[in-house]
């Protein structure tokens, strides 16, 4: 059987098209499975909630309004430049056993900011909770709502915790 000229011609632009539509699918194929990457999802569909309030961190305005009967809040700059060993202070004090419920007001949170001490106006034991005013670290005991004691030194704070 004899093929015509015109019928080669067909045949070898088919298998020319074939080929290079192939080549193009491929081409797709690894270029989305290198460059989009699949999304992990939860087996159930649930939606995961990635935002966490931590109960442990208050500010100053609600620092008085904590629920329980006693428990201390320590007052510190976390972004100064002693914010490291106030934060180990307190991680001793949480593995002591006369641990009592401690929560942290970061001063250099915008909403405690009126709060900081300009020189040596520090104020611990004000009536009213906006006359207040914290050094570089304040440990407040608080009671019933109430500020019991204030320390504001090391060695007051390492006292009253009994870490010395």
């Amino acid at each position: 059987m004899q093929m015509n000229n015109d019928e080669m011609i067909t045949i070898k632009q088919f298998i020319i098209t074939f080929i290079i539509v192939v080549i193009i699918v491929l081409g797709i194929y690894f270029f989305t499975k290198t460059f989009v990457t699949k999304e992990e999802s939860n087996a159930d569909n649930d939606v995961v909630d990635q935002s966490y309030i931590n109960p442990e961190i208050a500010i100053v305005g609600t620092m008085l309004n904590k629920g329980t009967e006693k428990y201390y809040v320590i007052i510190y700059d976390a972004t100064s430049d002693d914010a490291a060993s106030y934060a180990k202070l307190l991680s001793q004090y949480v593995d002591s056993e006369d641990y009592v419920t401690t929560y942290r007001v970061d001063l250099s949170n915008p909403m405690n900011s009126k709060y900081v001490a300009n020189g040596s106006d520090i104020n611990l034991k004000a009536d009213d909770i906006n006359d207040l005013r914290f050094g570089d670290i304040t440990v407040l005991k608080i009671e019933n709502g109430k500020i019991k004691n204030a320390y504001d030194t090391i060695d007051g704070i390492e006292k009253e915790w009994k870490l010395s």
